[in-house]
C-alpha cells in the first residue's frame, strides 16, 4: 500500500541508491522502499503543522461579513501579471525544457494496481522583470520567469478512470533546504495566481494537465526563489514497489536570451496590468492609463485603452492630451489617436500614440503629431519611456 495515502501534505525522503542521469538535467533514482519508513514521523508532523498554519488564515464563522480586498499574495513566486488560467504546455519553448517518463502509483476501484507511466516535463516562460525588490526576486537583479510542471498521460490513457494516476510528491532543494525539511514542499497548482490552492498528495490525475510551482503561505523558509538554480524531486511515493524510481531535475538559474526566451525583453501583453499612473520626470510628464473590458455587437470580448497626458504647452502652461483605442485581447502594441483639449467641448487631432508596456515598470509610448500644429500647441515625437507611479488596487503587475 501507499504509506502516505492519508497525507495530503507530506515529506519524501531524498536519499537514492544507484542514481541513473538522463540527457537533459534529470537523474532517475532507484529508491529502497524501506528507506522511507523512518520518514513517516517527520511527515506525519509536518501534515500537522501546515494543517494549522492553513486553518490559521481562514474567517471564523459569523465573525467577517465581508470579504477580503484584491491583493497580491506575499508568498508569490512569480509576477502575477506572468500568465492566467489556462496554463500554457510546453510546446515551442526554445529555454531549458526537461522530461522524464516516470510510473506513478496508480489506484482503480479496488485501489493499488499497477503503476502507469506518464511524461513529466519541467520548463519555464518568461515574465516581466522591472527590476523589483520582490518575494521571488529578493535582489531585484535578474530576470523573472514562471515555473511549470506537466503530467502527460498516453493517448491511449487519456482520460480513462478504470485506473488512475495518482499526484506524486514534489520538493525541492535549494539554499539550506533539503528534502529531509519541510520547507522542501512545493505547492503545485492547476491555476496560476493562487494563495493556498493546490493538486494535493495522492490525488487523481485524470487528464494530462499542467501546474505551476508556487509556495505554501507558511512563512520564509517556503518561500523557493524559483528563478535561481534547484532541484525539484518527483516522488510518487509507491512502497509496494521494489527500488522503485522517482525522477530529479536539476534547474539551472534562469539567464534568458533573445534564443531561448524571446518574450523576456518584452514588450508584454496589454492588460489590466498596464492600468496605472505613470510619469517621466525628464519631460515632466504625468501619464494615467486605462484598461476597460468590453464585449463588441458579436458578443466577443475586446479591451480598451483609454489615456490622459499631462504636458506643458510652448508657453509653459498645463496641456492635455487624451485619446482611446479598442483592441483585442493578445495585442502587445496599440495605436491610439491622440486629442488635445480645446475651448469648450473642443478636441482639435493633435497625431498619434503607440503604447507598449516594457515590463511592468515602464511603458513605453511613441508619439507622432500631425504636421502644422500651431503655437502655442507643443509638438513632440519619438518614443518617451515612462515609470509606473502606482497601481490599481488588486493589480499588483510585479
Amino acid at each position: 500500500m501507499n504509506p502516505f495515502s492519508s497525507l495530503t501534505l507530506a515529506i519524501a525522503a531524498a536519499t537514492a541508491a544507484g542514481a541513473a542521469f538522463a540527457a537533459g538535467g534529470v537523474s532517475v533514482q532507484q529508491v529502497p522502499a524501506a528507506s522511507r519508513q523512518q520518514r513517516l514521523e517527520t511527515a506525519a508532523a509536518a501534515q500537522v503543522r501546515q494543517a494549522q498554519a492553513k486553518t490559521a488564515g481562514l474567517k471564523a464563522m459569523g465573525i467577517s461579513l465581508t470579504p477580503g480586498t484584491p491583493q497580491a499574495n506575499p508568498y508569490r513566486a512569480y509576477p502575477p501579471s506572468c500568465a492566467a488560467d489556462p496554463l500554457p504546455d510546453a510546446s515551442g519553448s526554445n529555454g531549458v525544457v526537461l522530461s522524464q517518463d516516470l510510473p506513478l502509483y496508480t489506484k482503480d476501484a479496488n485501489g493499488r494496481t499497477t503503476p502507469e507511466t506518464v511524461k513529466v516535463t519541467l520548463w519555464r516562460i518568461a515574465c516581466s522583470s522591472g527590476n523589483s525588490k520582490t518575494p521571488y526576486n529578493a535582489t531585484g537583479q535578474g530576470s523573472n520567469s514562471m515555473t511549470l510542471l506537466r503530467f502527460d498521460r498516453s493517448a491511449a490513457n487519456e482520460g480513462a478512470t478504470d485506473r488512475i494516476p495518482t499526484m506524486p510528491l514534489v520538493q525541492t532543494q535549494q539554499a539550506g533546504i533539503g528534502y529531509d525539511d519541510a520547507a522542501s514542499l512545493v505547492r503545485v497548482a492547476a491555476e496560476p495566481n493562487t494563495v493556498i490552492s493546490e493538486a494535493p498528495f495522492d490525488s487523481p490525475i485524470i487528464y494530462s494537465t499542467t501546474y505551476v510551482l508556487e509556495n505554501f503561505p507558511f512563512g520564509e523558509d517556503y518561500n523557493h526563489q524559483f528563478n535561481q538554480a534547484f532541484k525539484l524531486l518527483v516522488d510518487p511515493q509507491d512502497t509496494d514497489v521494489a527500488n522503485y524510481p522517482t525522477a530529479e531535475f536539476d534547474v539551472p538559474a534562469y539567464a534568458p536570451t533573445q534564443g531561448t526566451y524571446p518574450d523576456a525583453n518584452g514588450p508584454l501583453f496589454l492588460d489590466g496590468y498596464a492600468a496605472a499612473q505613470w510619469i517621466n520626470l525628464d519631460t515632466d510628464d504625468g501619464l494615467l492609463v486605462q484598461i476597460a473590458e468590453q464585449y463588441d455587437g458579436g458578443g466577443a470580448m475586446t479591451r480598451q485603452l483609454v489615456f490622459d497626458l499631462l504636458v506643458r504647452d510652448l508657453d509653459g502652461n498645463p496641456f492635455w492630451l487624451v485619446g482611446n483605442a479598442v483592441f483585442p485581447l493578445g495585442a502587445k502594441e496599440i495605436e491610439v489617436g491622440a486629442y488635445y483639449l480645446g475651448n469648450g467641448e473642443d478636441k482639435p487631432a493633435w497625431g498619434k500614440a503607440t503604447f507598449r508596456l516594457h515590463n511592468c515598470n515602464r511603458l513605453d509610448v511613441t508619439f507622432a503629431p500631425n504636421a502644422g500644429l500651431v503655437a502655442p500647441v507643443p509638438s513632440f515625437e519619438g518614443t518617451r519611456p515612462y515609470t509606473r507611479l502606482f497601481s490599481a488596487n488588486g493589480m499588483l503587475c510585479e
